[in-house]
């Protein structure tokens, strides 16, 4: 195989990325814009070594986890909304039955300016923008106890409750069913209070995508909560709920827990079912928890995890290789060898974060 000399500066010119950011509304520095190209013409070298390797006798692979076969789900005949829980989510009704004139206007709130542009944003419950959706009202919600209160990431599917994915496309969605995660949790006894903002289709990583406004962090307001599960994590972290669910594809649910101080989890691929989510990768997303202490995470994912027939990549008993207290002769190894990819500690990190790490 001939190899790429990397980075290619043929293969990606400065001109090009200034033009994708104008696409998007996005201000980019000189400084930013010398670090992208640079980042960006390396990884599409390794994209043309990828296209040098003979694969013509490879047989593809087509499942992300080992074990794991294609299913067939049968359509069920599930409950879907009856007419006034239909109609409980319109701005007008008339006769018992919409008003095409409200189905398609925008609220007409303050407008909010996000990072992607300006946008027309309802009113603000709380002043983290972290809820989007209250499920039921109660003046002083109680937190702990035997039935944990909850929110839900916006992604997730909520009966007859509003889900938006953080995008006006799918404002007023009334969902018919409930995701396989919120009837568990629901069924164990956790009551589920908001639904909360993220990033518009969870495609983000700061919680400054959202349609409907940037959600803030708690500690500092000035200060981004990581994303796209911005609002869950800044919903913990501001005391708003004792648990709130989360999707992570790379990063969502373990940055805004890093960034609001509070405790994420992102299951391996397939523990969690992902039936019922607005996907944004599907042979990636993973369903998952943010909490305040590791003990608490761990009680709910054991109530998120298991076996779904509507989810077949879901299985029982998930396991990996990994590190665990309990692992015979762990607590004796005086040297561990821990690889580190080169790229996550590039240009741009914080100099603290760097040298804690190295």
């Amino acid at each position: 195989m001939k190899k790429t000399k990397l980075p290619r500066n043929d293969i990606l010119t400065k001109e090009q990325i200034l033009h994708v950011a104008g696409l998007a509304n996005l201000q980019v520095s000189n400084q930013e814009l010398e670090l992208y190209t640079k980042q960006l013409q390396e990884i599409l070298g390794y994209v043309e070594q990828l296209n040098q390797v003979e694969t013509s006798g490879v047989k593809p692979t087509y499942q992300t986890i080992d074990g794991t076969v294609n299913g067939w789900r049968e359509d069920e005949v599930r409950s879907s909304l009856t007419q006034a829980e239909a109609l409980s989510g319109a701005k007008r009704t008339a006769e018992g039955c919409f008003v095409t004139a409200s189905v398609f206007e925008f609220n007409k709130a303050r407008p909010s300016v996000t990072k992607a542009g300006p946008f027309p944003a309802r009113s603000h419950r709380d002043k983290y923008n972290a809820i989007l959706t209250e499920i039921f009202n109660e003046e002083t919600p109680r937190l702990g106890g035997e039935s944990p209160l909850i929110g839900h990431k916006d992604l997730f599917l909520t009966k007859g409750i509003e889900t938006t994915a953080g995008s006006r496309v799918l404002e007023g969605f009334m969902p018919q069913y409930s995701a396989s995660v919120v009837d568990k949790l629901k069924k164990a006894g956790y009551r589920a209070k908001y639904k909360f903002n993220c990033d518009a289709w969870a495609h983000g990583s700061s919680g400054e995508n959202s349609a409907f406004g940037a959600t803030k962090n708690p500690w500092n307001l000035d200060y981004v909560p990581g994303g796209s599960s911005s609002g869950s994590a800044a919903a913990v972290a501001a005391g708003l709920v004792d648990f709130a669910t989360g999707t992570d594809t790379g990063g969502s649910i373990r940055l805004p827990a890093s960034f609001c101080g509070v405790t994420g989890l992102k299951p391996t691929y397939g523990a969690v079912s992902r039936y019922g989510i607005v996907a944004m990768s599907s042979s990636l997303d993973s369903p998952g928890i943010i909490g305040k202490s590791v003990k608490e995470v761990e009680k709910a994912f054991k109530v998120m995890a298991g076996e779904d027939n509507r989810d077949p990549t879901s299985r029982n008993g998930v396991k990996r290789p990994g590190l665990r207290l309990q692992r015979p002769g762990l607590g004796r190894r005086r040297r561990m060898k821990i690889g580190l990819p080169k790229e996550y500690l590039a240009e741009g990190v914080d100099g603290e974060v760097k040298k804690a790490v190295m």
